[in-house]
């Protein structure tokens, strides 16, 4: 009872008591309600040591395709698939994951124009319940073979909400490196 109580008290605070203004009254002006209890950084490297380790309730239709999955793959058309984990930090249900953001490094296997059917047309998602959630083209300008680019994505606040989401590359394109950096809010 007391852990709803602080839970709806936070979001309550968060969304302020709106009330209706008086005809012709200005606006009340709301600013952020600051986290009391803020954490993080917390960063999360993937260990490219370790073979990748696509989740299916991450990748749903798309798990064939990631299956197999190998860090600075050197062959074209193999899809990549990681699944990044984390908790909700200090073990308790009062805090959440308000902010994250991912940092991959890709190297282009193909060269070819945008859009073409080389590494210019591969693109990198972040993937929740097996749909893309946020992504972006890591080759807009074309592709050189050996050409390397580190690309910088927020994660939607529903992937954070899972504790759990997918890295997904599409396949003439390897993967180098990835970092989530989370950050989070507790309420006590």
């Amino acid at each position: 009872m007391k852990k709803t109580l602080i839970i709806t008290m936070f979001f309550a605070v968060s969304l302020g008591a709106q009330t209706a203004p008086r005809e012709g009254a200005p606006m009340p002006i709301l600013g952020p309600v600051l986290c009391p209890h803020p954490i993080g950084p917390t960063v999360i490297n993937a260990d490219i040591h370790q073979p990748p380790a696509p989740d299916p309730a991450d990748f749903g239709t798309l798990q064939p395709k990631v299956t197999g999955s190998v860090w600075n793959q050197t062959a074209i058309d193999k899809a990549f698939g990681h699944s990044f984990h984390f908790i909700s930090p200090h073990g308790t249900e009062c805090c959440i994951m308000t902010s994250g953001v991912l940092k991959v490094t890709l190297k282009a296997l193909q060269t070819g124009t945008f859009n073409s059917a080389s590494s210019g047309n591969d693109g990198l998602n972040i993937i929740s319940n097996g749909q893309s959630v946020a992504g972006a083209p890591p080759w807009p300008n074309g592709a050189t073979a050996g050409q390397t680019t580190t690309i910088t994505i927020n994660v939607p606040a529903s992937a954070l909400a899972q504790g759990h989401f997918g890295l997904y590359v599409q396949d003439d394109t390897a993967v180098l490196s990835a970092e989530l950096t989370l950050r989070g809010c507790c309420l006590r």
